[in-house]
């Protein structure tokens, strides 16, 4: 008996560790375009069509498994993020500067399939899609 209760402790913890050890579905590289956003109606629209054809209506994200990462949208440099998921939401700080990012920071929110992710901006949104490995 004490050792079918070892047993499955001993397996229930190897389970739980396994489980815990698996990246979170947003981990990776993401790019994409910026979009009006529907809330964003006229102004939304005149924003990304400039910034689109002028070329610099480009994203790109990368989220380390350790809560870590870097955004680059249209022409800002660089900037280094951390983030952390809530259900189906990303949550990124370090936004601060880029439109409608506060202290709080930007809200993205990944598709049923985890391979878009939509980051809202207010007026504009951006449309990622996640890099294959």
């Amino acid at each position: 008996m004490k050792q079918n209760t070892l047993f499955a402790a001993l397996a229930a913890t190897v389970m739980l560790a396994g489980c815990s050890l698996m990246p979170s579905p947003a981990v990776g590289e993401w790019s994409g375009a910026m979009t009006a956003a529907p809330q964003g109606g006229a102004m939304g629209a005149l924003a990304a069509g400039m910034l689109g054809a002028a070329g610099g209506a480009n994203a790109e994200l990368t989220l380390k498994s350790d809560g870590t990462g870097y955004i680059k949208a249209m022409s800002a440099p660089e900037r280094p993020i951390t983030w952390k998921m809530d259900g189906d939401r990303v949550l990124i700080a370090g936004t601060e500067g880029f439109q409608n990012g506060s202290k709080e920071g930007i809200v993205a929110r990944l598709s049923e399939d985890k391979k878009t992710m939509n980051v809202d901006m207010g007026v504009v949104q951006f449309a990622l899609t996640k890099k294959e490995k």
